[in-house]
């Protein structure tokens, strides 16, 4: 039987590399070469064994119809006259009478055969050289046509490839025949009807579609429908315009500055009310009875570790604010500079609100020598009208009069020149009738705020600016039409999830690398397998990860890559017989990702798989046997028996001293986040640590709160069902945090907070929590801010893409966004 067996494989090989006399190929140079009959060379026996091979595990074709599609791979298609050596050859055998009645139909196979040909001699040259050669074979001959046998073929040309069947190959003579040509041309015709147009065969090659999908017919707008109008916020609105842009840069960082004075105790401190419950702290005169019966060292224990239990009053109803009147100075000491300055401070004072009160009534007057005169702060216009108002008076102490008069049951701040304090008819005024609080400006750009109490006047703080940097900065460049928000997909999920590539660099998270999770490829970079499954891309040192993929099935991992666009994995459990495949791109698009579940392919996967990373496809050993899958399409392609392999043969691509150096930064990351607030400060806490400017412009996570139990007024509420997972990754989860104004934020557990506010038109914010680096941020309008190591951004990209993420410097990233959100929930909390 096995001598039968070989003898079948051997005829089998010595007929199928056999050429007819008079044939439009030939052997050459001791069968080394395959020419056209006029000489020209069309392929190398080593370049056509090594195609065989590749072909052999299907329906092999007839090797005339290969050395076709070869030649035509070859440059110089067009003049080598490979197409009249065959129409010749045609019409030479079409001439007999015993074959004149074929003559139309062959003629017919001929031009599609051309045309096919022509067709692959026009594609680009790397679809049609190297290994993307194998790969257009493959589909040109994925057709039904009867071809020879695939058990037998390879072992036929491993014998032929060999060399021991040349001298059988040279003496077997073959008649010259129709038949023998029809066949040839049969599987290029065929392939031809499969592809009539030049575009879809390459389409076929790059993506696997016949076709590319149709767009969705989604109605277009008519030509007299123009987008509703958003609303906009008054600040935001004054930075767009470049008169009033430096007003609304100092009018953002005075309202972070503004710290208006707040009783020391609240209505629930006041001896009236009922009791409305007990708690751990409180001043004695509120123990309970019961303490008392304590001897002296155990209530002094209970006082000490916060045990004794006190009476809670009732909360009475907050009163209502009491209204609030700016009176703008615009006599002469205010002309220039100060007069700027104090309507930005006017604009931050109307939009102060502490944290746990209501917002006031806010009304403005300008004053003049004699006058005072009703200024509408709310409106772009109205400070532009604010602007324009100059008194030609030494002072304003008669305006000042008439304004205290006319409101007595409001809180005053009056907003003057600091040498006007030196005035002697202003001085009487405010000693006879003072308004509640006064704020001075001068030019050099200090700012000081008094509180009059009891007649004397008391100061509250004072700050310096920089106004030539606040005020006459320019205004930053920006895409020439408005950036349109991302929408979350899917409900409540962060719309930066929905993402890919993600618009951040990801920090490391649950990152430890080992041989059996990760790879560092030369001129690639380097992929780690995180502890929770998701699949992190580190293309340079200098910048922080890519997620290619989230949600990695656990078990021992073997690694390839083609060098250049993608990396391969191959997962596998033995104890349950599992076993997966994954081409993941470094470019971190979804669409190039191939995911395929092996396990019903390979049952009784008892040992890890050995593997080898061939040209288009992955190659491992298992169970006795070479599987081979085609990772473009995720398919298996060929099954041979063979021995087990020496060596994994998987390059050696771990090395683990330059894998830490590749990722580690020198940065740790907040992963767990289960305390989140606003401080009394008007600061995003965050696990106790501050988020804040720092003096170079960065945004970071600076020292923790001396003593957070002080911010927690401004927590924000989140329970455990709150904590939900990732629909692909259990392992990863996100936290929601509620305020009481509906604003919200997600802590990720990937590093990542994001931010939602409830403000109209307020972009959603993700933020990267890492320790020890600057930050970057990233808001739905496509603004990205930030270190480079996060943002992949520098700043000085050119805008040409209007669609492409829009940098901004941090000061302006965060007046712009986050100080809107802190001060939103701010104003909000009762």
């Amino acid at each position: 039987m096995a001598d039968s067996a070989t003898l079948d494989f051997v005829q089998l090989a010595v007929r199928y590399f056999s050429t007819p006399q008079g044939y439009f190929w030939r052997w050459a140079e001791g069968q080394e070469v395959v020419e056209w009959a006029d000489g020209t060379t069309i392929s190398y026996r080593s370049e056509l064994a090594e195609v065989l091979e590749e072909l052999a595990g299907g329906h092999l074709p007839a090797l005339g119809s290969v050395l076709l599609v070869l030649a035509a791979c070859n440059p110089g298609w067009e003049v080598s006259g490979g197409a009249g050596i065959l129409s010749g050859l045609i019409q030479s055998l079409t001439t007999s009478p015993e074959n004149q009645g074929q003559a139309a139909e062959m003629q017919h196979h001929l031009r599609h055969v051309l045309q096919l040909l022509t067709m692959v001699s026009q594609l680009p040259v790397e679809l049609r050289t190297g290994p993307r050669k194998y790969h257009l074979l493959r589909e040109l001959f994925r057709t039904e046509t009867p071809g020879f046998w695939p058990d037998t073929m390879p072992a036929a040309v491993r014998e032929w490839a060999s060399g021991r069947l040349d001298a059988a190959v040279a003496a077997r003579q073959v008649p010259l025949s129709l038949g023998r040509c029809k066949a040839d041309l049969l599987y290029l015709a065929q392939a031809a009807r499969r592809f009539p147009e030049p575009t879809q065969l390459e389409l076929r090659l790059r993506t696997g579609l016949n076709q590319a999908p149709a767009p969705l017919d989604l109605p277009a707008p008519g030509p007299d429908q123009e987008p509703a109008a958003l609303p906009v916020h008054l600040l935001d609105e004054l930075a767009e315009d470049a008169r009033t842009a430096g007003v609304a840069r100092l009018a953002r960082r005075l309202g972070a500055a503004l710290r208006i004075p707040r009783h020391a105790h609240g209505p629930g401190d006041q001896p009236f009310g009922g009791v409305a419950d007990v708690t751990n702290r409180g001043s004695f005169d509120r123990l309970l009875l019961s303490e008392l019966a304590h001897d002296d060292l155990a209530l002094t224990a209970r006082l000490v570790n916060n045990e004794a239990l006190y009476l809670r009053r009732e909360q009475p109803p907050h009163p209502e604010p009491r209204p609030r009147v700016i009176l703008l100075d615009t006599t002469l000491p205010m002309w220039g500079v100060p007069r700027v300055f104090a309507l930005a401070a006017a604009l931050a004072w109307s939009r102060h609100t502490p944290p746990g009160h209501r917002p006031a009534p806010a009304t403005a007057y300008t004053l003049g020598g004699e006058t005072a005169e009703p200024a509408e702060l709310g409106t772009a216009a109205g400070v532009l009208a604010a602007l324009e108002r100059l008194a030609v008076a030494p002072h304003c102490a008669p305006a000042l009069a008439a304004a205290v008069a006319a409101a007595p049951a409001a809180d005053l701040l009056l907003l003057t020149e600091t040498d006007q304090l030196h005035e002697p008819a202003l001085l009487r005024e405010l000693a006879a009738a003072p308004p509640r609080f006064l704020l001075t400006v001068a030019r050099s750009g200090e700012m000081q705020l008094f509180e009059f109490r009891q007649g004397h006047r008391h100061l509250l703080s004072t700050t310096r600016f920089d106004l030539d940097e606040l005020l006459f900065a320019p205004l930053p460049t920006r895409p020439g039409r408005a950036r349109p928000l991302r929408q979350p997909v899917s409900g409540w999920w962060p719309v930066f999830m929905d993402l890919q590539p993600a618009p951040l660099r990801l920090p490391a998270t649950a990152v430890r690398p080992r041989p059996i999770n990760s790879v560092l490829v030369p001129n690639l970079g380097a992929l780690i397998i995180t502890d929770t499954g998701r699949a992190m891309y580190w293309p340079r040192k200098d910048r922080g990860a890519l997620e290619l993929l989230n949600g990695v099935e656990a078990g021992e991992c073997r690694f390839g890559s083609d060098g250049h666009t993608a990396f391969f994995l191959l997962v596998s459990r033995s104890a349950e017989q599992r076993l997966w495949f994954y081409r993941l791109p470094v470019h971190g698009q979804a669409a190039g990702q191939v995911v395929v579940d092996l396990s019903a392919e390979v049952r009784g996967l008892t040992l890890t798989p050995y593997i080898t990373w061939r040209d288009q496809a992955v190659a491992f050993w298992v169970n006795g046997q070479f599987v081979v899958v085609d990772y473009l399409t995720g398919t298996i392609t060929e099954r041979t028996p063979a021995a087990p392999p020496t060596s994994t043969g998987q390059p050696n691509f771990y090395q683990g001293g330059s894998i830490k150096k590749h990722i580690n930064n020198g940065y740790n990351t907040l992963q767990r986040v289960t305390r989140l607030g606003i401080t009394p400060q008007g600061e995003l806490a965050v696990e106790g640590y501050l988020l804040a400017l720092s003096k170079d412009g960065h945004l970071v996570l600076h020292h923790r709160v001396s003593n957070w139990k002080s911010a927690e007024a401004g927590y924000a509420t989140s329970t455990d069902e709150d904590l939900l997972p990732h629909p692909d990754n259990p392992l990863v989860t996100l936290r929601r945090f509620r305020w009481p104004d509906g604003s919200e934020a997600l802590a990720d557990s990937r590093g990542l907070l994001h931010l939602r506010g409830v403000a109209p038109n307020a972009p959603e914010l993700t933020l990267v929590l890492a320790l020890g680096k600057p930050l970057a941020a990233w808001a739905t309008d496509g603004s990205v801010s930030g270190a480079p190591y996060f943002s992949n951004l520098t700043g000085t990209e050119p805008y040409a893409n209007p669609d492409a993420p829009h940098w901004l410097p941090m000061e302006v990233f965060y007046q712009q966004y986050l100080y809107p959100f802190i001060q939103q929930i701010s104003s909000q909390k009762e």
